[in-house]
């Protein structure tokens, strides 16, 4: 209740992460309970955070916070706008995530999939790194980039890539 509130208030960026992240885990493992209560909390404090959070807490929050199906349109949207902030050089914030990340993130999506509809132009940032990258991918990670992407009904963003002798088309 309180103390619990009180104690995620008073969380870092990276304490937030950390423990939203093994919360999903847990449930995911079937290790705990899928009471959301404790995530709702963790949520709360991230809130007026999120400016402070790197672009790889910010990714790694999403697919915690997706997993319990909390990932609704005012936080993704809050998220997104981090995401897509110009730095100084010109480049987005999306770009400081490594390719799981980027996968992460799109899986987050995905399963968010009516909040995400709404946040088109952090699909199509989204996209266009994962392009860009898309030879860091495993073969099994561009499948689940193209099934996000399709399932979300969102340009697809990754094309042919040759892989230890397999070729892998998305259509």
């Amino acid at each position: 209740g309180e103390a619990a509130a009180a104690g995620a208030a008073a969380m870092r960026p990276r304490e937030l992460v950390a423990l939203s992240r093994a919360w999903a885990r847990a449930v995911q493992a079937g290790r705990a309970e899928s009471d959301p209560s404790l995530l709702t909390e963790l949520i709360a404090a991230a809130r007026p955070q999120l400016h402070c959070f790197s672009a790889g807490e910010l990714a790694t929050l999403a697919w915690s916070v997706s997993k319990a199906s909390l990932l609704e349109p005012s936080l993704l949207g809050g998220l997104s706008a981090q995401l897509l902030e110009e730095q100084p050089d010109g480049t987005l914030r999306l770009r400081e995530l490594d390719s799981g990340e980027l996968v992460m993130l799109t899986m987050a999506l995905r399963i968010a999939r009516r909040s995400a509809r709404g946040q088109p132009e952090l699909l199509d940032a989204l996209g266009d790194e994962l392009a860009l990258r898309q030879t860091e991918l495993t073969s099994r990670e561009r499948r689940m980039v193209a099934s996000a992407f399709a399932y979300l009904g969102h340009e697809q963003p990754l094309h042919a890539v040759q892989d230890s002798g397999e070729e892998f088309f998305v259509g």
